[in-house]
């Protein structure tokens, strides 16, 4: 048998003692410098991380962006305030909590800042898919649908209910009613798009007309001082500069104006007009399509306009397809994106309270021909 006097015990017991201290402080030995915390500091932002849910958009799309802030080593910083912005608005806009809205086609930066530290996600805005098309409507549920009113006499537009007792429902109503007698308002609807159509490629507009020759409480429209009767029906262009094709009815005739305004605001001798032959009489629906194929290259006059009345066929009643040069890139600015139907700003001569209607419907622009 072991036996301990009592030195021998209480020296172990010593022993015993200072080897667990010596393991205790080594466990509590700070990794780094003195008093040095393990835990990333207020302020020490190293990096940000934009993603976005989406990185291509077409206009009026939106998605969203979220934040990742980082130190240095990596750790992730949260509850810091993000400061976002858009580098091209006019591409594409983002709100205070990183809700990225396309606006128009083209490639944008979207930049989020946290604590002095900056990141960016590039977005991509495309314009609609062609297989979108067409844009048409037909006001049976007595709105403009697509289109926005163009006017500075907001009842001039309604949508009256078969007005013409011809069993087709709601229809545009526009009215013309010049308040001094000179000049009428420039009252249309109007389709904007975010696509510059450009030389090579083909628009196409259809629409229901009916131009009464009296008014609905039975007053005649036209006096003699109105036989000239020049009233515009169709109008695309696009400002600035402004390429121009308008179609009106003079004296019953269908018309056709179609126009260059180069980068200097000026016309020049680009300008065709002239009449398509085809009678437009009061009182009576016609559709009306329009097919403008723009000329293929800058400065050649190769276009072509085909104007279709009731025919649902590949035939047009009429054709232009020589001398038309519309568009001209200089500085790579001419361009159509803008329809209009109902354009009137027609001059009368101390006509003071004359009024007239124009019924629009089943109205809108493609890139491809629609059906009857």
């Amino acid at each position: 048998m072991l036996h301990f006097n009592k030195i021998d015990a209480s020296t172990f017991l010593v022993v015993l003692l200072t080897c667990v201290l010596s393991l205790v402080a080594a466990c509590v030995q700070p990794s780094g410098p003195l008093g040095a915390p393990n835990v990333v500091q207020v302020g020490a932002v190293s990096s940000v991380r934009i993603t976005l849910v989406q990185s291509t958009l077409a206009p009026g799309q939106t998605t969203q962006g979220t934040v990742v802030a980082t130190s240095a080593a990596g750790d992730l910083i949260t509850g810091k305030t993000v400061t976002w912005a858009s580098v091209s608005p006019t591409v594409a806009t983002v709100s205070s909590t990183g809700a990225v809205t396309a606006v128009a086609s083209g490639s944008v930066t979207i930049q989020a800042t946290v604590s002095g530290k900056a990141g960016s996600a590039s977005l991509t805005v495309t314009q609609v898919p062609e297989s979108t098309w067409p844009v048409f409507h037909d006001f049976n549920n007595g709105t403009p649908g697509p289109f926005r009113y163009l006017g500075s006499d907001v009842t001039s537009i309604d949508y009256p209910a078969d007005p013409t007792n011809t069993g087709r429902g709601k229809v545009n109503r526009i009215r013309y009613h010049p308040s001094a007698g000179l000049n009428s308002n420039d009252i249309n609807m109007e389709l904007n798009t975010t696509h510059r159509y450009r030389y090579g490629e083909t628009i196409w507009f259809k629409g229901d007309l009916y131009i009464p020759s009296t008014l609905s409480d039975g007053v005649t429209q036209k006096t003699a001082s109105q036989n000239l009767d020049t009233r515009k029906l169709i109008d695309y262009f696009s400002a600035p500069p402004l390429p121009r094709l308008i179609l009106e009815r003079t004296n019953g005739l269908l018309k056709y104006f179609v126009c260059q305004i180069e980068d200097d605001g000026q016309f020049h001798t680009d300008v065709t007009w002239g009449s398509t032959g085809i009678t437009l009489l009061d009182n009576t629906w016609y559709t009306i399509e329009v097919r403008f194929t723009l000329n293929s290259a800058d400065g050649v006059k190769d276009g072509v306009l085909d104007v279709y009345i009731n025919n649902p066929g590949a035939v047009p009643n009429f054709r232009l397809s020589s001398g038309i040069s519309p568009i001209t890139e200089k500085n790579g600015g001419s361009y159509f994106n803008s329809f209009r139907y109902g354009t009137q700003t027609t001059t009368y001569s101390g006509e003071a309270g004359y009024s007239e209607y124009r019924y629009w419907d089943n109205v809108g622009f493609s890139t491809t021909r629609v059906g009857q």
